[in-house]
């Protein structure tokens, strides 16, 4: 059976997409389901979708495992990332770090502060998303013990370091950004 092969729009892909995103998420959402069990299920759905382009489930196959190569360090890096995180969480370094904030940290001098310590812990663990997630959260806690809000949505604290890619841009941006009591 030798089918012509469609290629693939932007459209019909982001379709895919939403398509197997509400496939996994509205039973996780409304009935409790669990998200692995759906992320499984979730490929009854893309393979026959990805089938209509014209492709055969071989070369669907072939084509996942040629990929997986590609990906496996990233995974790895989130993997390893998500160890020193939790590490850190029962270890209770993070919990010290907010109590040892809370004392040594003067609020007028928080944001240059604050980079002070995210560089430093950077360049030590090596990860700045490692670092904006074991000493940025400590840090964004510190902000309302001191009364202390940004002028601008607090989503800067932790979509802009997955924007710029680095925790130490965002951080000098915002210290650009004005502070004010509440």
């Amino acid at each position: 059976m030798n089918t012509m092969k469609r290629e693939l729009t932007f459209s019909y892909a982001a379709f895919v997409m939403g398509v197997c995103f509400a496939f996994i998420m509205i039973p996780a959402a409304v009935f409790g389901v669990k998200i692995h069990v759906m992320f499984v299920l979730s490929w009854l759905i893309a393979i026959p979708l990805c089938m209509r382009l014209g492709y055969t489930y071989k070369e669907l196959q072939s084509g996942m495992l040629d990929f997986i190569p590609k990906c496996i360090m990233p995974v790895l890096l989130i993997l390893i990332i998500g160890g020193l995180i939790g590490a850190w969480c029962a270890s209770g370094t993070i919990a010290y770090i907010t109590a040892l904030g809370l004392k040594m940290i003067n609020p007028q001098y928080f944001l240059a502060t604050a980079f002070a310590i995210t560089f430093i812990c950077a360049c030590f663990t090596g990860t700045s998303f490692g670092t904006c997630g074991t000493i940025g959260v400590p840090l964004w806690g510190l902000r309302p013990a001191w009364e202390l809000i940004p002028i601008g949505p607090p989503v800067l604290f932790f979509v802009l370091p997955l924007l710029v890619m680095d925790c130490h841009l965002y951080l000098i941006l915002l210290m650009l950004l004005p502070v004010q009591r509440m």
